[in-house]
């Protein structure tokens, strides 16, 4: 038992106690002349006698855990983020460093948003807290980078990073002390914010075709440090925009300087010269000079294009063909008129077309009441696009033409008539657009209609009946009827041959006529020469209408007393006259 206990007595005292103790106990013995052996293992007794000192051995222990990498290089951002060169909110960070590990293990790079790193057991570290990035197994004496994604706005310009090099030990894993790199690339890293479009309008808005319009935005940048941002607006066209190739189609740009958080500013665009009139939607769109767009992109609003009056032009009455009318009894003739349409808000825009054939001289002209004398008024009807000749809401021009029918009492303006020199016929085409706006024109030249003389005799014959030779008709007149088939007023040349029942014949001098009732003998002789005819002066004025204008001629015949029995026939030839004097 003793020997038990000075064994663990032994051991369980240090080098330097035991020291002292026997230090001490000597000492004891010199003072008070004591005497001590010491304890002798062999003889397994004890007495105060020292006679001699023996050696003996204490085993030293000590258990060392695992050893944390730690940093050679670093850490710190690549590339350095600064006031003037932050990383964007929701853009990529990354980090990196060199480490190594005194037992050699791989280590792991770990940054947190605290100072909150934590080892893991046979795995990679991480973050008590808001973790950044962690990285991949590295080996030691390797550079290790982690990449922070997507950038979480922290509220401020700059947010502090933490950084650890940690491996994965199986038991013990262990991290360097915290560390936040120096410099330029060391903790904090800073954060650009995204502008945001606080508003958008069109300044200077409603006009025509080929007109101008002014855009005003506003935006708002918080951002201070590193100076003030530099925004770049863009009004594109269309909703499609990217950073790097801005608008896919552009309407017009501009920079602005935040200064006290806002900016403002304004651009211009030039639209086509041919745009339909309506309204067209645009978007806009901002970024920072770190090319950072802004919040709100793709704001739209909307330009107004606004309607303006077709235009007429090159109006042209019957392809510049005098017109000839037809005679009474005929087809009526055709007359046209075409002309230009311009409309700047394209082709497509435009309704109907109207047209108005007129005597210049006729009251209201263009806007005269239609009659077939002298005014002639084509509908929508009678005016036709001419086909191919709009391609297109981007096409400013077309063609009409208008088609009408030409009486045949209208009023003739050569140089036969009465209003030869004086006057002509004109056109005017007229149209609007699916607005109600209106325009028109009147063709620069004129055409003339012609003179048409004519006549039409009713009665088939002159028929004197049955008579004696020697004998006349007297008072018994036959008559004939002459119409007036043209656009003047007549007189009528008249000459006939000998009526023959051969080889037999009357005289044509034997007939008579005149324009009222006569006895024979006091009527005019018919002439039997067609140069010089006879004129007869019979007063029939121009037609203003589609009822018969007439005069009556009426006839008288007496037989000579030689004259044979037989069936005589001859012809009377009515010829059309002009009347110059008449009433036209």
């Amino acid at each position: 038992m003793c020997k038990k206990l000075k064994r663990q007595i032994w051991k369980s005292m240090p080098i330097l106690v035991i020291f002292c103790l026997l230090w001490s106990t000597f000492a004891v013995g010199v003072v008070f002349n004591l005497n001590f052996n010491i304890y002798n293992k062999q003889e397994n007794n004890l007495n105060f006698v020292i006679p001699e000192a023996q050696a003996d051995q204490a085993t030293t222990t000590v258990f060392v855990l695992n050893a944390s990498p730690y940093f050679v290089l670093g850490p710190f951002e690549k590339p350095f983020s600064t006031n003037t060169t932050p990383v964007n909110v929701g853009e990529t960070l990354v980090f990196t460093a060199l480490a190594d590990d005194p037992e050699l293990n791989d280590y792991y790079l770990l940054v947190c948003a605290t100072s909150s790193g934590a080892a893991v057991n046979g795995g990679a570290p991480a973050c008590q807290g808001t973790q950044f990035c962690v990285s991949g197994a590295t080996a030691v004496s390797a550079s290790s980078t982690c990449v922070y994604t997507n950038v979480v706005d922290p509220g401020a310009e700059t947010d502090d990073w933490y950084a650890y090099v940690c491996d994965g030990h199986a038991t013990e894993a262990a991290c360097s002390p915290v560390n936040q790199g120096s410099g330029d690339g060391g903790s904090p890293f800073y954060v650009n914010h995204a502008p945001t479009i606080d508003l958008v309008i069109t300044s200077d808005n409603n006009k025509a075709p080929g007109g101008t319009f002014t855009v005003t935005a506003s935006s708002t940048d918080t951002d201070v440090l590193g100076g003030a941002d530099t925004i770049y607006f863009d009004i594109c066209a269309t909703n499609s925009w990217s950073t790097t190739t801005r608008c896919a189609v552009s309407l017009c740009y501009a920079t602005s300087t935040i200064s006290g958080g806002i900016t403002a500013t304004s651009c211009q665009f030039t639209i086509n010269s041919v745009v339909p009139d309506q309204n067209y939607t645009y978007y806009a769109y901002i970024q920072d000079w770190h090319n950072l767009a802004g919040t709100n992109n793709g704001t739209s609003t909307y330009y107004t294009v606004i309607n303006v009056a077709p235009i007429v032009s090159g109006v042209v009455i019957n392809n510049t063909i005098d017109i000839a009318p037809n005679l009474k009894g005929s087809a009526e003739a055709i007359a046209t008129s075409t002309g230009t349409v311009t409309d700047y808000n394209g082709c497509t825009d435009l309704l109907d077309a109207t047209s108005t054939i007129y005597w210049e001289s006729v009251s209201g002209a263009e806007n005269c009441t239609a009659n077939d004398n002298n005014c002639y008024k084509m509908t929508a009807v009678d005016c036709i696009e001419d086909v191919g000749s709009c391609t297109g809401d981007t096409d400013s021009n077309t063609t009409y033409t208008c088609t009408t029918q030409i009486a045949f009492y209208a009023v003739p303006t050569d140089t036969s008539a009465r209003y030869a020199s004086s006057t002509v016929w004109r056109a005017a085409l007229a149209i609007s657009d699916d607005n109600g706006a209106f325009g028109i024109a009147t063709s620069v030249a004129g055409v003339d209609v012609e003179t048409n003389t004519a006549l039409d005799v009713t009665e088939s014959g002159i028929n004197y009946g049955t008579m004696s030779a020697g004998s006349n008709t007297g008072n018994n007149n036959a008559t004939t009827t002459v119409v007036n088939y043209g656009n003047s007023p007549l007189d009528a040349g008249i000459y006939g041959t000998d009526m023959i029942d051969s080889p037999y014949y009357i005289r044509a001098t034997y007939q008579e006529y005149s324009l009222i009732n006569f006895g024979w003998g006091a009527g005019t002789d018919l002439s039997s020469s067609t140069i010089p005819y006879a004129e007869l002066d019979v007063l029939i004025a121009r037609p203003t209408s589609l009822t018969n204008v007439t005069d009556e001629v009426l006839w008288g015949l007496g037989l000579p007393v030689t004259t044979h029995s037989g069936d005589y026939t001859g012809t009377t030839t009515f010829v059309a006259i002009i009347d110059e004097n008449g009433s036209w």
